[in-house]
C-alpha cells in the first residue's frame, strides 16, 4: 500500500512540472502524461503523435502541454471516459494538439456555466496565439483541437490571436 501511494504521489509531482518538457520536448512529455494518466485514472489511451514535429519554444511546449493535462483531466473525472486518445500533428502550416474522449460530453449549456478549466486553456491557448477548439462529437464525447501556426525551423513565438468555441 505504501508503494503503492509512493508511486501515485511520484507521479502526481511529475505533473506539476514535467521534466520531460524540457529534456525530449513535447512529443515525448504528452507519452509520459498518457502513461500516468493510465496509472492515476485507470484510463487507456490511444497516440496519435507524428515525427516530424517542429521545435517548439519551452514556453509554447508547456502551454500545450497543461492543455492537454486538463483536456485530459475533465475526460477521466467529469465526463467518465473509458479511452482517450491524444494526437499531436503538423497540418496546413500548424501544429495541432487534439484530446479526443468517448465519455459523457459537454452539457448544452457549457458555454454559459464554463468551468475555470475550460477558461484556463482558453487562456493558455490565447498565450501563445492558438485557436482553441472545444466541442462535443456526434457519437458522444468531446474534442478538443488546439492550433498554432508552425515556424519553419525555430520556436514559435507567442502572438495574441483570439480564441473560438
Amino acid at each position: 500500500m505504501v508503494q503503492g501511494s509512493a508511486e501515485k504521489t511520484f507521479t502526481l509531482v511529475r505533473g506539476f512540472y514535467p521534466m520531460e518538457l524540457q529534456r525530449l520536448g513535447l512529443a515525448k512529455a504528452l507519452v509520459e502524461l498518457a502513461r500516468s494518466t493510465k496509472q492515476l485514472f485507470h484510463l487507456p489511451y490511444q497516440l496519435r503523435i507524428e515525427p516530424k514535429i517542429p521545435e517548439l519554444g519551452l514556453e509554447i511546449a508547456v502551454q500545450l502541454y497543461r492543455i492537454a493535462q486538463e483536456a485530459i483531466h475533465n475526460a477521466a473525472k467529469h465526463a467518465k471516459a473509458k479511452k482517450i486518445v491524444i494526437g499531436l500533428a503538423r497540418a496546413d502550416g500548424q501544429v495541432v494538439l487534439t484530446i479526443k474522449d468517448d465519455g459523457r460530453g459537454l452539457p448544452k449549456d457549457s458555454v454559459k456555466s464554463q468551468g475555470m478549466g475550460l477558461k484556463i486553456m482558453r487562456h493558455r491557448a490565447e498565450t501563445i496565439g492558438a485557436i482553441l477548439e472545444i466541442r462535443n462529437l456526434p457519437k458522444g464525447g468531446v474534442m478538443v483541437t488546439c492550433r498554432l501556426p508552425a515556424a519553419s525551423g525555430s520556436p514559435l513565438r507567442p502572438r495574441n490571436r483570439r480564441v473560438r468555441r
